[in-house]
């Protein structure tokens, strides 16, 4: 490289001034900032070279495309993907975040669509970029990552002029970002509506731009759990035009199996327009997915059945279930599903722990049940009795009592009328032995790892649900002569 003073001139000549910027039509600025002699210039010259030179003889405002042609020239040349964030990539991510914190929709660069390429590319290194700082295996720099996301959110704003419909490369690393960075509300607005603009000659979109999109705002509308709303924009990736397997979209598929056990407790139904390819990647490339939903399936065939047959199949399934979940830890923790995966399974403790209840009491203060769940608001105890309830069980309800702050535990109705004495008693004993069996297997379950490190870092519920499991194991600490008698009792 030349003298830092020919370099200078040379890169000033190159980029202009704000009086060439005004006088100048589009095709002829593009003419000068894309000649022979600039594209050398900047590959001619260090990354840290040009990041010094645009840093003192450029300014940011004033110098726009200069400042952006540097900037994508540092950023498409060296992989910042790789490893801890370097000097070099750490001064690219502070110019670039100052640079689009400037820009504006409005501002000559974005207007020319010559340019609008260089700008996706330059938002896309730096997202990429963050995403790596947030998911390091060591010492991850989240906080950095997430201060990277409102700078690159005025980058899309440039890019697309406003328009929600139109998506672009940038969408979909955006996305996947604030969902590293647990930023879900965030991911979710920038998907906006349904896309219609992809623009591939003006921005590069690609199938996997907009497969990626419906991924990661599905993921981060699980998070949220807002579960029926993921579904369906996951439905979004599964539905995409594919010829042949794509890792995203198995991705997708993995999801889609977890969101719809939380939700409906079975594999909800696809699309009929879904292709065959998706269809395989269901019955051929996820197996351990097929095999939780197939366990998941036994346990609710089991609620459904009347209590006399259902003490002797929901403990065994309940059990099974479990034991599944612990067996295929390492391929949920791989598959970045733990969270969707721990949710399954607090869900089960609280579906055991209503059974055992229900075969056990008739009325039980909200407050104890509450502590046996392991919840720590009215609001989420509405929404486990909500969850046991849409199981379809007929074995019982569980109704709570907000004016006397107490839960009654009710057998079903269609069981009790006509029933003679007789019958009943021999309903009341097989409870019972349903009841000791669910006790013995349930010890097992509760006091595993996966139910103390599904919650480790939730605000000491963990040791809430800890107590819980005790009390659901020993039986609620109250004073029985308070409460009415249980069926059992009465027999």
């Amino acid at each position: 490289m030349a003298d830092s003073t020919d370099f200078s001139a040379v890169l000033a000549a190159i980029m202009s001034v704000p009086e060439q910027y005004k006088a100048a039509s589009g095709h002829q600025m593009s003419e000068v900032l894309t000649s022979k002699d600039a594209r050398q210039t900047l590959a001619g010259s260090s990354p840290d070279e040009l990041l010094s030179c645009a840093q003192i003889e450029l300014d940011a405002r004033d110098h726009q495309i200069g400042f952006l042609c540097v900037l994508e020239s540092v950023s498409s040349r060296k992989n910042m993907r790789d490893g801890p964030w370097s000097p070099l990539a750490a001064e690219l991510a502070r110019l670039a975040s100052g640079f689009l914190a400037a820009a504006r929709p409005s501002d000559y660069m974005c207007t020319c669509p010559v340019w609008s390429k260089k700008l996706c590319s330059l938002c896309v290194s730096l997202a990429r970029q963050a995403i790596a700082a947030a998911n390091a295996v060591q010492s991850p720099r989240v906080d950095e990552a997430k201060a990277s996301i409102l700078p690159l959110c005025s980058g899309l704003e440039c890019l697309t002029q406003g328009d929600v419909q139109r998506i672009t490369p940038l969408h979909a690393v955006l996305i996947e970002l604030c969902v590293a960075t647990k930023c879900y509300a965030k991911a979710v607005g920038l998907m906006g509506p349904m896309p219609s603009l992809y623009e591939p000659e003006r921005f590069g979109t690609k199938l996997n731009d907009v497969l990626a999109c419906f991924l990661h705002c599905g993921d981060a509308l699980l998070s949220l759990k807002r579960y029926e709303e993921g579904l369906n924009m996951l439905k979004g990736a599964l539905s995409m035009p594919l010829y042949a397997s794509h890792p995203l979209a198995t991705a997708a598929a993995k999801k889609y199996v977890l969101g719809s056990l939380i939700k409906w407790g079975k594999l909800d139904d696809l699309p009929m327009y879904v292709s065959n390819v998706v269809r395989k990647t269901f019955s051929q490339e996820i197996p351990e997915y097929q095999g939780l939903v197939r366990q998941a399936e036994t346990l609710r065939f089991d609620l459904g059945t009347t209590p006399s047959a259902a003490g002797s199949g929901v403990h065994a399934s309940a059990h099974a279930l479990h034991e599944y979940i612990v067996e295929k830890e390492a391929t949920w923790k791989e598959d970045g599903n733990e969270a969707l995966i721990a949710i399954i399974a607090a869900d089960l403790y609280h579906t055991a722990t209503l059974i055992r209840f229900l075969k056990t009491y008739t009325t039980m203060p909200k407050d104890v049940l509450m502590r046996a769940l392991g919840v720590a608001s009215e609001a989420e105890l509405d929404a486990v009795v909500m969850r046991f309830s849409a199981l379809e069980s007929v074995t019982g309800a569980v109704r709570i009592d907000d004016e006397e702050n107490v839960v009654h535990f009710d057998v079903a109705l269609d069981e009790v009328n006509g029933m003679t004495m007789r019958k009943l008693m021999q309903l009341i004993q097989k409870s019972t032995a349903a009841k000791k069996a669910v006790d013995e297997d349930w010890v097992a379950i509760e006091t595993s790892d996966v139910f103390r490190k599904m919650n480790r870092s939730d605000g000491g519920r963990g040791e809430r649900l800890k107590k819980g499991m005790m009390m659901a194991r020993e039986g609620p600490s109250i004073d029985m002569s308070a409460l009415p008698m249980s069926a059992s009792e009465r027999g």
